[in-house]
């Protein structure tokens, strides 16, 4: 039989990429309702660590790279560009800006086709909703931002239950929302206040039916759609402009039913945006501006 010369001749042996996927791990014990008794060890308003630095991408106006958990994201800012006459409706008009959120074929578990799924047009309309507000477009006339941003990783392989759903969105639409604001402070682009996003997840106590939350949730909590002592009804993603405590973007996903639990559940994130923006955004802008000095 004739062998394929344009075919690379794969090795003799091959290894499992993820071994300790194979491993039977033990189930992780359901947590309580109570401060602190999460998986993790933080409390139900705890978010967890973030790092955050800028000017990754040389060849862009600005770049920032955020990691928190097992989410990598890398966002690039080119621009203000002209935009051509013929594709100017309004001369009086100011600028606009083009989001693209991008997901790498090897981000999640089960390797994703190159062509650009509906998830990915999901969170670049609502990275583009939670954007706008902060940007002083009138000031950027026939001009055009584009923001991309690439998402290295989109879960924590080690942390996943077997079995495990699709990664949600509010993993991913967080930390993009607070990546894109440092790359666009980053670039110099003029903002009211840079923006900042948290994810929430909402849960029913089966046997009382109180809701109850948690702030900056894992990929166990989420996954499993049953933890902290209660089942998964929603989820909540908020973007926020933590120095004048505007809401720019929310995004719910479920069915909680509960107006008022909602508005709290607003005001939960909105403080929690306040945290981050005070400890990692300032503290990575400042670094950058003192790095170009």
């Amino acid at each position: 039989m004739a062998l394929d010369s344009k075919r690379i001749k794969g090795p003799e042996k091959s290894f499992v990429p993820l071994p300790l996927l194979v491993q039977s791990t033990p189930t992780p014990t359901p947590t309580s309702t109570k401060t602190k008794g999460r998986i993790d060890g933080r409390g139900t308003d705890e978010v967890r660590p973030l790092f955050a630095t800028t000017r990754l991408v040389r060849q862009a106006s600005g770049s920032a790279f955020v990691e928190v958990g097992g989410v990598k994201v890398v966002c690039a800012v080119y621009g203000p560009k002209p935009v051509p006459a013929s594709k100017v409706q309004d001369h009086h008009s100011g600028g606009r800006i083009s989001c693209d959120v991008r997901l790498s074929p090897f981000a999640a578990l089960k390797r994703k086709q190159f062509m650009k799924e509906p998830a990915e047009h999901s969170l670049s309309n609502n990275l583009h909703t939670a954007l706008l507000p902060s940007l002083l477009l009138a000031h950027l006339p026939k001009s055009q931002i584009d923001i991309h941003i690439q998402i290295l990783q989109a879960q924590n392989p080690t942390s996943i239950p077997p079995n495990a759903f699709v990664s949600s969105l509010s993993l991913l639409l967080a930390p993009c929302i607070t990546a894109a604001s440092l790359a666009l402070a980053d670039a110099q682009i003029e903002m009211m206040d840079s923006v900042v996003g948290c994810n929430l997840g909402i849960y029913r106590n089966p046997s009382t039916q109180k809701l109850f939350w948690m702030v900056d949730c894992t990929e166990e909590e989420i996954e499993t759609r049953s933890n902290g002592g209660g089942v998964w009804v929603g989820n909540c993603v908020v973007g926020v402009m933590p120095s004048i405590g505007k809401v720019t973007g929310l995004v719910m996903d479920g069915d909680i039913g509960d107006v008022g639990f909602v508005m709290e559940a607003v005001q939960v994130c909105v403080d929690a945006c306040a945290k981050i923006h005070e400890v990692v955004v300032k503290k990575a802008l400042i670094e950058s501006a003192q790095a170009k000095e």
